[in-house]
């Protein structure tokens, strides 16, 4: 199979969608792919690449998103669901190519165990630590990015 640095375009080997929640499930190089529909544009990091702000302009932009923006509720492996406060980003590696930026980065962020929410419900609602490593890559000439959550396939 051909190599392809563009995941816009990246022929896939399985591939799904989930209409309702917005997001694909797809495979490449024998990993499973979990890819947020959204576009997002990360236009202060790619005005950053080559400076050596870069990486701190990246953790600033993926941590001012919301929990919704990124893979953070289908990486979660202690709880049910994601919270947006409190998100932290390590940037782990980049790889830049001719047409994309790729980073591998580490979230850390909090979850919690929804009980049923009925009034005699004796569930504490106590967040969770919980991270997950994702990948973003970033279009060199728009700055749009896809944001995807990698698992073992």
């Amino acid at each position: 199979m051909k190599e392809k640095r563009d995941l816009w375009n990246a022929p896939t080997l399985k591939a799904g969608r989930c209409k309702e929640c917005k997001i694909g499930l797809f495979v490449y190089d024998n990993q499973a792919v979990i890819v947020m529909q959204e576009r997002i544009q990360l236009s202060r990091t790619l005005a950053a690449l080559g400076s050596p702000d870069f990486k701190a302009v990246l953790k600033a932009e993926i941590e001012q998103l919301d929990a919704e923006s990124l893979p953070l509720q289908q990486g979660l492996s202690q709880s049910s669901y994601a919270c947006d406060e409190d998100i932290k980003v390590v940037v782990i590696s980049v790889v830049e190519t001719a047409t994309v930026i790729n980073v591998t980065a580490g979230v850390f962020y909090s979850g919690i165990i929804a009980g049923c929410s009925c009034a005699d419900d004796p569930t504490p609602v106590d967040a969770c630590p919980e991270y997950c490593e994702i990948r973003i890559d970033i279009d060199t000439q728009t700055a749009n990015a896809i944001i995807s959550l990698f698992e073992s396939a």
